[in-house]
């Protein structure tokens, strides 16, 4: 049983609108609005059978909380976390953190196989943390904080050797020429995404030059799909990507089935120039136009 629930900010009647202890999945969209203990409460008591959970545009009162969710969910094997910030409204006048003063906790492993971290602003970090004391992850999608790029990559290099050939698909997005995380011990991957490509008029070359540069890392010989996604607004943006090399390392991956990109814009008029772009080739060349927000979804593993 599937269910998609959008959840209003009431602190004594706030519940899911379906009550089921078989429910496997469910998808909670608490438009920016704090966690309140009551629900808290109600998923972790009712939901026991969740294999499946996405979370959207909520506030988390703690870190804490959320492992509290998860580790109260033992069936749970995939979630997603879309625009989710963790912090303790009681504290921080100045921004502070009372979780940022003491020392690192440890965690629990789980099963969560599939996990799609896309939070916002420096909340990406202890979602990091947690996930190198998850070693079932198969499935993995990162949007880096541009703020806190070194920090976050870096921890998402320890999770990618944590994983090394174990790791089947990975998402990453906002990466860049400096902070460039480590892919060399990812060797079995069928799937790698790029996300966060801004072929803008207000780009160089250089600027750029991480998307061809990440790729060199990949030496995974079972590689079957690459994807692209590209914010570009003029035409004139394409040619701010290397075509030369990721064409040479596109032809170079034997197992390679599909490549597919999309695009913000021009989805038409790009669908015949990346084709000449990256001709001759072997694999199935896909190009699709972005319908509206970008959504950070466990769907992204399954397309």
């Amino acid at each position: 049983m599937r269910s998609t629930t959008r959840a209003f900010n009431s602190m004594n009647t706030c519940r899911a609108s379906v009550d089921s202890p078989h429910l496997r999945y469910l998808h909670l969209d608490y438009h920016h609005d704090d966690v309140h203990p009551e629900f808290l409460a109600a998923l972790t008591q009712n939901f026991p059978s969740l294999t499946e959970l996405e979370f959207t545009s909520m506030h988390f009162t703690s870190f804490a909380q959320f492992v509290q969710i998860m580790e109260s969910l033992p069936l749970l094997r995939r979630i997603s976390l879309d625009k989710v910030l963790f912090y303790d409204r009681r504290y921080g006048e100045n921004g502070e953190n009372p979780e940022d003063d003491g020392p690192e906790p440890s965690y629990m492993p789980s099963n969560l196989t599939d996990v799609v971290a896309h939070c916002g602003y420096d909340a990406t970090a202890p979602v990091l943390s947690w996930l190198r004391s998850q070693p079932c992850t198969r499935r993995l999608a990162v949007a880096i904080e541009p703020y806190r790029r070194e920090e976050h990559t870096t921890l998402l290099s320890e999770i990618l050797r944590m994983l090394g050939s174990r790791l089947e698909h990975l998402i990453i997005k906002n990466a860049d020429n400096i902070h460039l995380p480590d892919l060399s011990l990812t060797t079995g991957l069928l799937t790698f995404a790029m996300s966060g490509i801004q072929c803008l008029q207000t780009s160089t070359s250089l600027d750029l030059d991480w998307v061809p540069t990440l790729l060199s890392q990949i030496h995974s010989p079972g590689l079957k799909r690459i994807v692209f996604v590209v914010d570009l607004r003029e035409r004139t943006g394409l040619d701010l990507l290397d075509w030369t090399r990721i064409r040479e390392f596109l032809a170079q991956q034997r197992s390679l089935r599909r490549v597919q990109f999309y695009l913000s814009a021009h989805k038409k008029w790009a669908t015949q120039a990346i084709a000449a772009r990256l001709s001759p080739r072997a694999y199935a060349l896909r190009v699709g136009q972005l319908e509206g927000r970008y959504r950070y979804s466990l769907d992204m593993f399954d397309h």
